[in-house]
């Protein structure tokens, strides 16, 4: 492939923190209300586990630089049926998450169109949404790569910018949930960290298009590692803002949480542009 039409540290970088980032920024918060201060905690944990698997698969694709991602690495450790067994179980959960990451991204839409929150408007975005992503990587992997940086710069932005002017806001003491003084430490952080790991799955999507990437020895390592920290840094920041200024029982049920935030600390229509974006 002509060096020109390759993809380079940028867009590398932004299908890591994009393949990370996804349903999940909004969706756990609430589900780790319950858990109180450890659930924060718990973000530290498994960010630290996403940047040992990280160094890991910067490992294999500097001594094996090929398209394909994980299974490549397997055919090569262990023989071509293991590598079809991983490749066909690495896109079987793909297919399988793919409808319920779109179904996530849809429900952010609710707070927009408040009266049209009807199955056959629902399912008009969900495919809508799918084949307009599909129509971009039929353009090729530069035109991808370039609106790869654009989405993920439009979807971290608002992820960093409201949670910081929101901290202010906070009151830790009247919203984060309170735990028993008897609750087992260790078994609570284990049920937070089994939800805050789903949170990292796509540490792995760089690795897929070694081939269509610049020097990708040197290019997906630092790309691997550099968006794991970031993905670290914007879920820890924004699951503190939210559980600083929402009530924990109150942030269980929210679908949207940032777009709540946002129009609660600064009014207006700042929930709809967070919902967009």
């Amino acid at each position: 492939m002509d060096s020109s039409k390759k993809i380079g540290f940028w867009s590398v970088s932004s299908i890591v923190v994009g393949g990370m980032i996804g349903t999940g920024v909004f969706m756990l918060p609430g589900r780790l209300a319950v858990f109180g201060k450890f659930g924060l905690w718990s973000w530290l944990i498994t960010g630290i586990g996403a940047m040992f698997i990280a160094l890991l698969f910067s490992s294999l694709c500097s001594r094996i630089p090929r398209t394909g991602g994980p299974h490549t690495y397997i055919e090569e450790a262990f023989g071509k049926k293991l590598g079809f067994i991983g490749a066909f179980g690495y896109w079987l959960a793909g297919w399988m998450s793919v409808p319920a990451i779109t179904i996530g991204a849809v429900s952010s839409f609710v707070s927009i169109f408040p009266n049209q929150d009807s199955f056959l408007f629902n399912l008009s975005i969900q495919l809508g949404l799918l084949w307009f992503i599909v129509l971009i990587n039929l353009c090729g992997i530069y035109i991808a790569g370039v609106a790869e940086i654009i989405f993920t710069i439009l979807k971290v932005i608002p992820l960093i910018i409201v949670p910081i002017l929101a901290l202010p806001y906070a009151q830790f003491d009247k919203n984060v949930i309170l735990l028993p003084e008897d609750t087992d430490t260790v078994k609570v952080l284990i049920q937070a960290s089994v939800i805050t790991i789903w949170g990292y799955l796509g540490v792995e999507a760089a690795t897929t298009p070694a081939g269509s990437i610049q020097n990708p020895t040197k290019t997906i390592p630092r790309a691997i590692i550099f968006g794991t920290i970031v993905t670290t840094i914007i879920y820890m920041l924004g699951t503190f803002s939210l559980m600083g200024n929402i009530h924990g029982e109150t942030l269980r049920g929210l679908s949207s949480p940032y777009s709540n935030i946002a129009k609660m600390v600064f009014g207006g229509n700042w929930d709809v542009f967070i919902s967009l974006t």
